[in-house]
């Protein structure tokens, strides 16, 4: 041993009682006896700064735990083996374990107690300090169990106390592989539950390296979303929520040099004093629930150097908003393997922050359970990748507008959702609107057992298609009807999609809604009661595509063509108008 038993009882622990410190060899427990260390088996009182560094290790049995009193700090620098599982640190004091001294720090060490509904958030928060703050372990361990959270976890190292952050490095890991909150610890999952409405159950600025791994986190809605909801309502509606501080399971890098004016997280003012980013980030075999939004990605409003964020194998559902990206920055953000259910948006670039966010790479995901859009994006940055996404009962794929940079769907297979006979027919569906899109081997279906009554609408002015496949269902594309002079397809079933080739549906003649013409699907004409209601020149406008959020309460009308002759109660005119169609295109109040 480095120290006399005297020495560590005397001047490390300060102890009154040299019996009650520790014992060296104890022959009363036969499972010690061949241990050389010191062996402490009751609360030891921390005062002023004192380090534990017996180079035989430490044991901690029966009652063995340290009070640290307001000011104190203990350094330990001696291997841990604990025999109870119970709270070993008290007190307001600071823990720093150098290396070697344990592995990981469990909560419950921190006095966290699963399963009893009272509010664990101060202990946690303290295992997270002494992780971030410690030379030798980051790792937070979270038994198996429900964790009481009433206010928000911070992950934030201002080593110096001046509001200068300092990087830090934090892995928090749950017993095993979650998929949901069962309850009580069932399945042997560790479950972070907001018992009331929170800025955020997690939160992390200035990461270099944060790890989440096997946790759930659960949210403060306690109701399920319906599909009609998600739908209809906006996502204020939904759940109304501050463009810079969006409620959600995890935030990273909510804070930024200056609180925004008209917004920003309450009750942390004093944190808006630095801009310093979050990077190298992986989130996996999680769940995430009950939140207005799962995961935001720097939603404070300034721009900010973070990136490489990769979420993989966790599952979202119950949300308005899956993952918020929230400024040009915040590149390089991989999902992978992920599960999105009963939600507004999955992915959503455009309504937080700086609302200038970039698409993820998205892989391998699966979309079910009444989920309204896959994406919404600020179309000058949305960029967008998509490959193996398969969908089900989804109600449109998403929209961005002016985006130069193209949107690519690559073995995507989308099964969405028709209306409802008799609910609000007036919404016909629009299941993609963007400037740019490219669709390589595809899958356009519609199901649900629900007839389909309105067309399902394309508004894309630049689409591509290759080996794609389409269901008997009609689809208009470019400018909600094909153009072929913009649209091209290669070895795929759309190709028998011409201009004014598909009718609205299956009715021989479908009433124009903005003018009285007549469609004739054997005869591929438009015709019209009164001749002398057109002339040449004229524009035809064809059906009315949705704006895709119907509380905006507009209608797009888009033309079809423009007239060239009349004749005999038949119009002829000129479908080459994509210049003219972009300045042409009207709005229309409802």
């Amino acid at each position: 041993m480095k120290f006399s038993f005297n020495y560590l009882c005397t001047l490390v622990f300060a102890i009154v009682s040299l019996t009650g410190c520790a014992q060296t060899k104890s022959s009363n427990d036969s499972s010690l006896k061949d241990l050389d260390g010191t062996i402490i088996n009751s609360k030891q009182i921390i005062k002023g700064t004192t380090k534990l560094d017996d180079t035989d290790g430490t044991i901690l049995s029966g009652n063995g735990s340290f009070n640290l009193q307001k000011n104190a700090k203990l350094t330990i620098d001696s291997k841990l083996t604990i025999l109870h599982n119970k709270q070993l640190f008290f007190g307001e004091g600071e823990v720093d374990f150098l290396t070697g001294s344990v592995e990981q720090l469990n909560v419950v060490w921190f006095g966290a107690t699963p399963n009893d509904a009272s509010s664990d958030a101060s202990a946690i928060q303290r295992t997270i300090d002494a992780a971030i703050h410690s030379k030798g372990v980051s790792v937070v361990y979270f038994p198996p169990g429900e964790y009481i959270i009433d206010k928000p976890l911070l992950a934030l190292r201002d080593k110096n106390k001046n509001g200068v952050y300092d990087f830090l490095n934090l892995t928090l890991k749950g017993h095993q592989l979650a998929y949901n909150n069962p309850g009580d610890g069932k399945s042997g999952v560790s479950v972070l539950k907001a018992n009331k409405e929170i800025p955020f159950i997690f939160g992390v600025q200035a990461a270099r390296g944060l790890h989440i791994k096997n946790m759930v986190f659960d949210g403060f809605i306690t109701k399920k979303f319906s599909p009609e909801d998600l739908i209809y309502k906006s996502s204020n509606q939904l759940y109304k929520q501050n463009r810079y501080a969006p409620l959600s399971a995890i935030v990273i890098d909510p804070f930024s040099s200056k609180k925004p004016k008209n917004g920003g997280y309450e009750g942390f003012d004093g944190y808006y004093t630095e801009i310093r980013a979050s990077t190298h980030i992986l989130i996996e075999g999680s769940a995430i629930e009950n939140f207005p939004t799962g995961i935001s990605i720097t939603p404070n409003g300034e721009t900010q150097q973070g990136d490489s964020v990769i979420i993989n194998f966790t599952r979202f559902t119950n949300l308005v908003n899956g993952i918020v990206i929230c400024q040009t920055q915040s590149r390089n953000i991989v999902v992978d393997k992920c599960s999105f259910g009963r939600m507004k948006y999955c992915f959503n670039s455009e309504d937080f922050g700086e609302q200038n966010g970039i698409l993820p790479e998205v892989n391998n995901i699966k979309v079910a359970d009444g989920v309204a859009w896959l994406y919404k994006a600020n179309g000058n940055v949305a960029y967008g990748h998509f490959r193996n996404v398969y969908t089900e009962e989804l109600y449109g794929i998403g929209y961005s507008v002016l985006n130069k940079q193209p949107l690519n769907f690559e073995g995507c297979v989308f099964k969405l959702r028709p209306m409802k006979d008799n609910t609000k027919q007036s919404l016909n569906p629009c299941i993609l609107r963007a400037d740019n899109a490219s669709f390589i081997g595809c899958t356009f279906l519609v199901g649900g057992g629900k007839s389909n009554n309105e067309p399902i609408v394309m508004d894309v002015k630049k689409a591509t298609f290759i080996n794609s496949y389409l269901d008997t269902y009609p689809i208009n594309i470019g400018k909600s009807i094909v153009n072929t002079n913009i649209t091209d397809y290669y070895n795929s079933s759309l190709r028998k999609i011409k201009l004014n080739k598909a009718p609205w549906n299956d009715r021989k003649y479908e009433k124009i809604k903005t003018l009285k013409v007549l469609y004739d699907k054997k005869l591929n004409e438009y015709r019209f009661k009164n001749e002398s209601s057109y002339k040449k020149g004229d524009f035809i406008f064809g059906q009315i595509a949705l704006n895709l959020e119907p509380f905006r309460n507009e209608k797009i009308v888009t033309i079809i063509g423009q007239v060239n002759k009349v004749k005999n109660k038949t119009i002829f005119f000129e479908s080459n108008l994509l210049e003219k169609q972009d300045k042409l295109v009207k709005i229309i109040e409802k």
